[in-house]
């Protein structure tokens, strides 16, 4: 009943005004935007519950209403509801893949429209809206009135909701790291170019921020990235491929390589937003890896590589560990021998913690468990299913390698006991039996190599 009102009260706009507003509107969304392959040419924009619709020709400097003697080049068809609820840019383009928005025109085209969709500035579309809502005699609710952990982008509609978020962000940075996160992407989603928001958001990714609130979502419910709607997904575990995979992917649904500068943000962040319920599909991908091997890794990738457990990263993103943390840079031995002080280290707990804590101990919701060494299978297989060839990137070789052959025997003991749930949950595919063997071969070639 009350939709048949909203409507009403559009309808009573005289027309002439109604193509008025929606120019009006369009030339506010796309003033920044590069529209050169659409001069000359008219879109009609349908409300699929009325006869309402309305033509435009854009005329290379902007939109004009127009008259229908001209054939528009495409038609977009959509729900009232979508209208005055614009969904974000990420739902936008599923509802479009969906069906539920429809685009009648040809594939150059359709792909254009979706393209210029998807640069929209979410910030002047909540305004539109808000207008929008406002016409038809619709409350816009205040984003102060909302709760801070239901907010998303389309509650932004101004610079001081986009300094409310933030403020919000860091007054919880403490308390709540999950929810300082979330508010600082969404602040940064709506300022892209905000320097404070921007240093803070890479903050608390470098914090680990990131990775709990990631952690926090799967607690009762497994995530993963879409490869096929409906049909394959995959569950990205940390130093296990995954950023190539995750830049593969990427390419894979854009046809261009993923631009950090462009989108103002790692490529798991962007990857971090879009993760879907891991049960919503029938097929579902996991890459495994030898969890000792897996740990090495992320030991010579986060703590050498990267500075991770200096003193001044402990300092800047963790001052609360400064007096807990025997040594600062530490040694394939320290950080064995205390590990339980170095996992306190949001960051290093993310990537090093072991694979039951990720999947709940159970492999058995995997359809395809594709191990390390087998990744051009994997390959294949992304390629046949989607039918389009899936190559990953050149892993980054980082400049200092920690292998089994800097390990003891005591060392293997200890991560061993560490990873033992690990390795009975993996058992096809490895075993302590197997690490052992590949130990004693990485020393007796380390020997061979040193002359001793």
């Amino acid at each position: 009943m009350k939709k048949n009102i909203y409507l009403l009260a559009l309808r009573l706009i005289p027309t002439k005004k109604q193509h008025f507003l929606l120019a009006r509107a369009l030339n506010y969304l796309f003033k920044d935007s590069d529209l050169s392959y659409f001069n000359n040419t008219s879109f009609e924009i349908k409300l699929r519950e009325t006869s309402l619709r309305w033509l435009l020709t854009y005329n290379q400097l902007q939109f004009m209403p127009s008259n229908y003697k001209q054939n528009p080049v495409a038609t977009i068809c959509l729900n009232f509801e979508d209208v005055i609820n614009f969904p974000s840019q990420q739902v936008l383009c599923n509802k479009i893949k969906n069906g539920d928005i429809e685009i009648i025109a040809d594939k150059q085209y359709q792909k254009l429209v979706l393209q210029t969709l998807n640069s929209l500035d979410q910030l002047k579309i909540t305004a539109c809206i808000r207008h929008l809502r406002k016409i038809v005699g619709l409350k816009n609710r205040e984003i102060k009135d909302k709760a801070l952990k239901q907010l998303s982008i389309r509650d932004v509609g101004n610079e001081a909701d986009i300094d409310y978020i933030r403020d919000q962000a860091i007054a919880h940075e403490e308390s709540d790291p999950q929810l300082a996160y979330h508010l600082m992407a969404l602040a940064h989603g709506a300022r892209p170019n905000g320097p404070f928001i921007k240093r803070k958001l890479e903050l608390y990714r470098q914090s680990g921020f990131s990775h709990s609130y990631q952690r926090a979502s799967i607690e009762n419910e497994i995530k993963a990235i879409e490869i096929i709607k409906s049909e394959v997904a995959y569950f990205p575990l940390p130093k296990v491929a995954c950023t190539s995979i995750k830049s593969a992917l990427y390419q894979l649904e854009n046809d261009i390589n993923f631009d950090d500068k462009k989108y103002q943000m790692h490529v798991h962040d962007y990857w971090n937003r879009r993760l879907k319920p891991l049960n919503n599909y029938s097929r579902k991908i996991i890459i495994i890896r030898d969890p000792i091997e897996r740990f090495l890794s992320a030991y010579s990738n986060r703590v050498l590589d990267h500075g991770e457990l200096s003193r001044n990263a402990i300092k800047n993103d963790c001052p609360w560990l400064l007096n807990k943390l025997p040594h600062f840079k530490p040694n394939i031995d320290q950080f064995i021998r205390y590990f339980e002080y170095y996992r306190l280290v949001p960051v290093i707990e993310h990537h090093c913690q072991p694979l039951v804590s990720y999947i709940n101990n159970d492999l058995s919701q995997f359809t395809d468990i594709f191990p390390l060494e087998q990744i051009k299978e994997f390959e294949s297989f992304i390629s046949n299913i989607t039918n389009v060839e899936l190559t990953l990137p050149k892993a980054h070789v980082g400049k200092n390698k920690i292998t089994l052959a800097n390990l003891t025997e005591e060392h293997l003991d200890i991560l061993f006991e560490l990873f033992n749930e690990d390795y009975k949950l993996l058992e096809p595919w490895y075993s302590k039996e197997n690490l052992i063997k590949k130990w004693k071969l990485a020393n007796y070639d380390n020997s061979v190599a040193t002359g001793l």
